[in-house]
C-alpha cells in the first residue's frame, strides 16, 4: 500500500522554517522590549537632571530643574531655529528654570548645534531615528522588518536541504515499490549525502542479489528440461504395460512428468516476467470475452459475460492468466451435496463486465470452497505460499496465483483477493483500467 504524502503544512522545510520564523520572534521582541526599558529609565533619568549655580567663592547662588518647554514657547522658536531643519522642531534644545538665592528667576536653555559646529550631521538623523524607534510602532516595524529579512535569507537554505531529503525519499518509495534500480544523487558531503550513499550501495546489493536469483532459478529450471525430456522419451520407448498394477504406475508417472513440466515452464514465464516486464512484446487489442468463453468451455464453466471485451496485452499471457484462476476454483470449490464425485464440475462463478463509470473491465472468479482467511489474502499472491493444512493432494505447488499476479502486473491491471459477496468460498477479482 502507496503512503500517503504528508500535507504542505507537515513537510519539513516549513517547519523548519516557521522554527526559525518563531526564534527569532522571540528574540527581537525580547531585545525590543529591553530596549524599551531602557528608553524609558533614559528619560526618566533626564527628567530628574538639576542645574547648580556657584558663585566665585564656591557657594551656591541658584538652583534649576530640567523642564520641558511648553507649547507656546516652542513656537516662539526664532527664525534661525526654523532653518536648522526639521530634527530641531520635532524636538526642542534642554530648557531650565533657575532660582538665584536672590528670589529673582531666570529661565536658561541650551542652544541647538549650529551647521557650522564641528557635530556630524548624522547625529541629528540618529537622534530621529532613535526617537522613532522609541514608538511602538517604531520597535514593532524593526521586529516586523527583522522577520521579514531572516525569512528571506533562511527559506533558500531550507529549502535546499529539504529538498534533497524529499528526493531522498521519492527515491526510497521507488525502490520500495519494486524499481530496484534506483539510485541517489549523492552531490555534498553532510549526512543526508551520507545517507544516499550508504541507500545506493544497499540497494545495489539488494539488486545484485535479486537478479542472480532470478538467473539461477531460471537457469535451474531451463536445465532441468533436459533430463525431463530424456524421462518422458524413455518412458515412451517402454513396452506396454499389460497388468493392472503397472499399467497404473506408469499412468502416475506420466502425470508427475507433466506435472513438473508445467510447474517449470510457470517458473520460467515468472522470472522471465519478473526480469523484464516488457518481455510480453508490443500490447495489442485483445478479446478478452472470447478467451474466457473458450477456457470456460474447456473446463465446462458458464461464464456471465459481456461480448466484445477488449483490453491490450499479450494473448497467450493473457491465456495463462484466465487459465491460472479457472483452474485454481475448480481445484478448491466443493460439489454441492446431491453431486456425484466425478459427475460435474465443482461450483465456480465467473463474471466479465465493464464498469464504465469507474472506466474499468473486471474479471471475477468466484467458487464456494473453505476460502481464504483475511490473514492470508495477499500472501497467498507470493510463490510456493499454501494455505496451513494444505498438502500436495490438494493439487497445485503455489505458483498459479503468483504467475496471475505477474501477468496481471504486467498489463498494467490488478488483481486481488475480494470479500466474497455470498460470504462463503474464495472471490478473485482482476481490473483493467480503460
Amino acid at each position: 500500500m502507496a503512503i500517503q504524502n504528508p500535507h504542505w503544512y507537515q513537510r519539513l522545510y516549513w517547519r523548519i522554517w516557521l522554527t526559525v520564523l518563531a526564534l527569532v520572534l522571540v528574540l527581537a521582541g525580547g531585545i525590543a522590549a529591553l530596549w524599551r526599558v531602557d528608553i524609558d529609565r533614559d528619560r526618566s533619568d533626564r527628567t530628574s537632571r538639576e542645574l547648580v549655580v556657584r558663585g566665585p567663592d564656591g557657594a551656591v547662588v541658584g538652583e534649576a530643574k530640567f523642564r520641558r518647554p511648553r507649547p507656546h514657547e516652542r513656537e516662539d522658536s526664532s527664525d534661525d531655529d526654523h532653518h536648522q531643519g526639521s530634527a530641531h522642531h520635532m524636538r526642542p534644545p534642554p530648557f531650565f528654570e533657575l532660582t538665584l538665592t536672590d528670589g529673582r528667576q531666570l529661565s536658561i536653555e541650551l542652544s541647538p548645534f549650529a551647521r557650522g559646529d564641528a557635530r556630524p550631521t548624522g547625529v541629528d538623523l540618529w537622534r530621529t531615528l532613535m526617537r522613532w524607534l522609541a514608538q511602538p510602532t517604531g520597535w514593532i516595524a524593526l521586529l516586523l522588518t527583522l522577520t521579514a529579512l531572516v525569512a528571506l535569507m533562511a527559506y533558500p537554505v531550507v529549502r535546499r536541504l529539504t529538498a534533497r531529503l524529499e528526493r531522498l525519499q521519492r527515491g526510497v518509495e521507488a525502490w520500495g515499490e519494486g524499481d530496484l534500480s534506483t539510485r541517489l544523487l549523492t552531490d555534498g558531503h553532510d549526512e543526508v549525502a551520507f545517507l544516499a550513499r550508504q541507500f545506493n550501495r544497499s540497494a545495489a546489493r539488494v539488486e545484485a542479489a535479486a537478479v542472480a536469483r532470478k538467473a539461477l532459478l531460471a537457469n535451474a529450471s531451463h536445465e532441468l528440461r533436459s533430463p525431463l525430456a530424456r524421462i518422458k522419451m524413455s518412458l515412451a520407448l517402454l513396452p506396454p504395460v499389460s497388468d493392472g498394477g503397472g499399467r497404473a504406475a506408469h499412468d502416475e508417472i506420466t502425470q508427475s512428468i507433466d506435472e513438473l513440466d508445467a510447474l517449470i515452464g510457470e517458473i520460467l514465464l515468472a522470472s522471465r516476467l519478473d526480469h523484464d516486464p516488457q518481455s510480453i512484446g508490443i500490447p495489442v487489442p485483445v478479446d478478452l470475452s472470447g478467451l474466457l468463453g473458450i477456457e470456460c468451455a474447456r473446463l465446462g464453466l458458464e461464464p456471465e459475460m459481456e461480448s466484445g471485451v477488449l483490453v491490450k496485452g499479450n494473448e497467450a499471457l493473457l491465456v495463462r492468466l484466465i487459465r491460472n484462476l479457472l483452474e485454481n476454483a475448480i481445484r478448491h470449490g466443493r460439489q454441492q451435496k446431491n453431486d456425484k464425485v466425478g459427475d460435474a464440475a465443482p461450483r465456480v462463478g465467473v463474471t466479465l463486465a465493464r464498469d464504465l463509470a469507474k472506466g474499468q473491465v473486471v474479471l471475477r472468479v468466484a467458487d464456494n470452497g473453505p476460502g481464504v482467511p483475511m490473514a492470508y489474502r495477499e500472501r497467498i499472491f507470493e510463490p510456493f505460499f499454501r494455505l496451513p493444512g494444505a498438502s500436495e493432494r490438494d493439487g497445485g505447488v503455489g505458483l498459479g496465483l503468483a504467475l496471475v499476479k505477474t501477468i496481471a502486473h504486467a498489463h498494467g491491471a490488478s488483481v486481488a483477493c475480494v470479500e466474497p459477496p455470498t460470504g462463503r468460498g474464495a472471490t478473485f477479482e482482476v481490473v483493467w483500467s480503460i
